[in-house]
């Protein structure tokens, strides 16, 4: 047999599926032959957020590929070609054999960041509310951000996503009260204000 007529542990895994062999033999199988890559991990120890990892793809790989690879599904926030997530060292671990990962790193916020590891957890924090009564759009707002936070950063610090529409530093939503309030909690955004129909440029059709 001829080195090209040979086939590698990856290529036998995925072939197995054409022989009937079970999903999760190939997922196994692909783990096995996989296990010697480790993605780089970049620790940042200060500022760092215990437990909450980025995770960054090489190009081609995606969400769906990489819970194919794991086994299993989690809940994470997604960013361009990378995500946000909460892991414990076992999921660390096997996110870093997964060979479409670039690099993990550690989730570092600015100084002006809570702890995003809790979702919507208690802060001393409450952004400044511009309210403007006579020309308001109710419950639709403009949230400014301080340099450095994000819309990714934001949903991890609230826990959930919402339509919205990004704006220069910031972005414009439909906001109830219990988001409202849980938004001027989150310590990277500087102050909400009522969106003016009219008064900003890039704010939606409100």
């Amino acid at each position: 047999m001829s080195e090209h007529d040979r086939s590698s542990p990856i290529q036998d895994a995925a072939s197995g599926s054409e022989r009937g062999s079970n999903p999760q033999d190939i997922h196994e199988a692909t783990q096995r032959a996989t296990a010697a890559y480790q993605a780089p991990y970049h620790s940042h120890e200060e500022g760092r957020v215990p437990g909450v990892y980025i995770v960054a793809f090489h190009p081609g790989h995606t969400i769906a590929k990489h819970f194919a690879f794991l086994g299993r599904e989690f809940d994470l926030t997604s960013l361009d070609e990378r995500y946000f997530a909460n892991m414990d060292d076992e999921l660390f671990h096997a996110a870093r054999r997964d060979p479409g990962v670039k690099f993990v790193e550690d989730d570092v916020t600015g100084e002006r960041d809570g702890a995003y590891a809790q979702h919507a957890q208690p802060t001393d924090h409450q952004a400044e509310y511009h309210h403007y009564p006579h020309a308001r759009v109710p419950g639709v707002y403009i949230i400014a951000f301080y340099p450095g936070h994000t819309v990714a950063k934001h949903f991890l610090f609230l826990g959930c996503e919402f339509d919205l529409t990004t704006l220069d530093q910031g972005y414009s939503a439909n906001l109830d009260d219990d988001l409202f309030s849980a938004v001027r909690r989150d310590p990277g955004v500087e102050y909400i204000e009522d969106n003016c129909r009219g008064l900003r440029v890039g704010a939606g059709e409100v």
